[in-house]
């Protein structure tokens, strides 16, 4: 599984070091703000610090100790702006990009100081799974314009990806990994268990998108339109998924790092605007009645272990 969003594919060739260096300076000048126990804001008075979309982690600056207690930076920079007559020099301009981004920090600091407790991002509620399933599947099913009994093996194997995404290899391949896995996706898509039972057992441990790619080529190993599939086309495809502020980065990085991809169907959940969005549409789809409610007071009890506020 994805440590740090910037091991995702789409930013791992990408270097940080800059960043980390001016995020030192701009701290021994004392101009970063701490905005919880876990998050740490880049404002518009750190000018020289490179933008960035995806938080910094102790993963990047682990050898600079940014922050004793491994909090991660966002950039605030996004949603402020600045302002001299205020006493801090600066304001929220969007508060609702504010909240989005601020959520991804705190759901990525918990994903990274609390990885025994991992397996809690699925037990948020049965939306978001659904949601991914969907969201991936469809995309490629409906580019690809594939019948619907491949369409359906197309699905088991995303919510697996899924799984695997949240499982450490040891757990997700053992007797009783696979054996939640069967259960979970049976809820999930309401497939037959025989053909759930024989996609788990014959699909390998699934970390990256190349891997989910690679799953699905063997899978349907006879399948021409199939093999079009890599990781390039799943990155085009999705990458619109969503709109603002770094939109086309945080849907792909979304499609491989839980932390991402909750803050995003959390957002659509709470907000109208994001339901504009084409992930916004299929959570829309799944969160009538009180799922989206129940989904969103999960998602505030996990996050709020990055303040401090839940055990």
């Amino acid at each position: 599984m994805i440590n740090s969003p910037w091991n995702a594919t789409v930013l791992r060739q990408h270097k940080v070091g800059e960043i980390i260096s001016e995020l030192a300076i701009a701290k021994a000048m004392g101009g970063l703000v701490k905005d919880s126990e876990s998050v740490i804001l880049v404002t518009p008075l750190n000018e020289k610090v490179p933008a960035f979309i995806m938080p910094i982690t102790s993963v990047e600056y682990a050898d600079r100790k940014l922050d004793e207690s491994g909090a991660v930076f966002i950039d605030g920079r996004s949603y402020m702006r600045a302002e001299r007559r205020n006493d801090v020099g600066f304001v929220t301009a969007n508060q609702m990009q504010a909240d989005f981004m601020h959520r991804i920090g705190e759901l990525t600091a918990i994903w990274l100081k609390q990885p025994a407790q991992r397996a809690d991002f699925m037990r948020t509620g049965d939306i978001a799974a659904q949601v991914y399933i969907n969201w991936v599947s469809t995309a490629i099913a409906s580019k690809l314009g594939l019948e619907l009994d491949v369409a359906r093996e197309l699905q088991i194997i995303t919510g697996l990806f899924y799984i695997h995404q949240v499982l450490a290899v040891d757990e997700a391949i053992s007797n009783g990994g696979k054996e939640r896995s069967i259960k979970l996706l049976q809820r999930w898509t309401r497939a037959p268990i025989e053909l759930i039972t024989s996609i788990v057992n014959d699909t390998e441990y699934m970390n990256m998108l190349e891997d989910y790619v690679s799953a699905i080529r063997t899978h349907f190993a006879s399948s021409t339109r199939i093999a079009q599939v890599n990781t390039g086309f799943l990155v085009m495809a999705l990458g619109r998924s969503w709109f603002g502020y770094g939109a086309q980065e945080i849907s792909a990085v979304a499609m491989e790092y839980p932390p991402v991809f909750l803050a995003l169907v959390e957002a659509a959940c709470n907000a109208k605007t994001w339901r504009k969005t084409y992930l916004g549409k299929v959570v829309e789809r799944f969160s009538a009645g009180r799922a989206g409610t129940e989904f969103s007071k999960s998602m505030e009890v996990l996050a709020g272990r990055a303040r401090g506020t839940h055990n």
